[in-house]
């Protein structure tokens, strides 16, 4: 069984201030479209990459209490809190950790929440009046965490109210994955004030990351100055490589350098041709290396959710290639 471990890579994170809207609209010039603007927004945050501080994996937690990581589609947010949950229970049972804590005297026990489920959770409690009898934060975000936490873990016998009193212990990583998806604008503002709510008033003392895409992570969608935002940047050529190198190894042992080599070279293509008509690299994420990989060595699909969002990629380039 392959293993996250086995082929995960590290991101580059940078800590930098979120342009203005009057600065986007000055770059994105006459026209005001949503993809003028996310132009303006690669343009604006490729100026300020070289003065942005970096902020090494290894040095995530330790940050802040409170993080917001931000980035686009397939950027590895989700991969990111996984690979932290997997080393922290690892590291529970005597395994070495391989990053730095907030508080290194104490080992967080890691919850990773994803939000994609949260209105499945708020239409279930508007159906059943009996869910809020049973639970008078019915209904709320804080409600939804011990809800969902308990269901994801049936066999372990929990009861009720177990996870509400590990949150009030004070000693979990509390990982809300996907802002994006909640909804609507306005939902989004909502989950954002009671995500300041938790963290201050319902279950103090725990440290918590949120991840959110940077389009739907603006406006009444942003969190206050106790949040530390980190932007996730593109994969470098040495990230492209390794990551790459690590499917090949666990996918072709005998051929891996071979194949390694062969699908480098077609990524490189695959940007280049992006380069020449002045775009920013198509292939820089965890999700389209592995997409190329899965593609071009002949696995029959591909992440199911994505594919047909990617499904032009300039194709000629690396197909050729087989």
């Amino acid at each position: 069984m392959r293993q996250l471990k086995d082929v995960f890579v590290p991101l580059t994170l940078c800590r930098f201030r979120p342009p203005r809207q009057e600065e986007l609209r000055e770059l994105a010039g006459e026209s005001k479209d949503s993809l003028a603007m996310a132009r303006a927004w690669v343009e604006w945050a490729e100026r300020r990459r070289d003065a942005a501080e970096s902020v090494e994996m290894e040095d995530l937690l330790a940050v802040s209490r409170q993080i917001v990581i931000v980035g686009g589609a397939g950027s590895g947010k989700s991969t990111l809190l996984a690979y932290r949950a997997v080393a922290l229970t690892e590291a529970a049972g005597g395994a070495d950790l391989p990053f730095r804590l907030h508080d290194e005297n104490h080992l967080p026990v890691p919850l990773v929440i994803p939000l994609r489920y949260y209105r499945d959770y708020l239409d279930l409690c508007a159906r059943s009046p009996q869910e809020r009898l049973k639970n008078p934060r019915a209904g709320t975000l804080p409600g939804f965490i011990p809800w969902y936490l308990k269901r994801r873990n049936p066999a372990l016998e929990l009861s009720e109210n177990f996870f509400d009193r590990l949150l009030l212990g004070k000693g979990c990583l509390l990982m809300l994955d996907g802002l994006d998806e909640v909804v609507s604008r306005d939902e989004r503002g909502n989950v954002c004030q009671e995500v300041n709510n938790l963290v201050n008033d319902i279950y103090p003392g725990n440290q918590v990351i949120v991840t959110a895409r940077e389009a739907e992570y603006r406006d009444e969608a942003v969190f206050g100055d106790d949040f530390t935002r980190l932007d996730v940047q593109r994969l470098t050529d040495e990230h492209i490589r390794l990551l790459v190198e690590n499917w090949c190894r666990q996918l072709y042992p005998g051929e891996a350098a071979v194949r390694n080599k062969e699908l480098v070279d077609a990524i490189h293509e695959i940007n280049g041709l992006r380069a020449h008509r002045d775009l920013p690299p198509l292939v820089s994420t965890p999700l389209l290396t592995t997409m190329v990989v899965s593609v071009k060595w002949g696995e029959t699909e591909l992440p199911r959710e994505r594919a047909k969002l990617y499904g032009d990629v300039e194709p000629v380039a690396w197909r050729s290639r087989s």
